[in-house]
């Protein structure tokens, strides 16, 4: 194995032997505004994301599924293929996004 388990090259190579599908388009991406991680078709993340105060929880999916939940104020390293957020409407939000957080990874399209 060329890689690690935390390695693009493996995220890579994971989608492509699920899907069987070809890699369109792998993009460096940071994105402040947690709302564009939306579904998207044969679009993934591979990176890590970072949730601010005001999420309560973020939902992590792949292939239509809850992958994992994470709490406010976390990390994770992850491959996933959308985020939910759930605002905690307790806490008062600085950010010019809905959500506080960001994510700093690739954006990986199959095609």
């Amino acid at each position: 194995m060329n890689y690690t388990l935390d390695s693009v090259e493996h995220a890579k190579q994971v989608l492509i032997n699920e899907t069987k599908l070809k890699i369109k388009d792998f993009t460096p991406v940071f994105i402040t505004d947690l709302e564009e991680l939306v579904t998207k078709q044969n679009r993934y993340y591979f990176g890590v994301l970072t949730l601010g105060n005001n999420v309560q929880t973020g939902i992590l999916k792949y292939a239509d599924n809850d992958l994992i939940s994470c709490i406010a104020n976390s990390q994770i390293i992850q491959l996933f293929q959308s985020l939910e957020c759930i605002e905690d409407t307790e806490v008062e939000s600085t950010s010019i996004y809905s959500f506080e957080g960001c994510f700093r990874g690739f954006e990986i399209v199959l095609g």
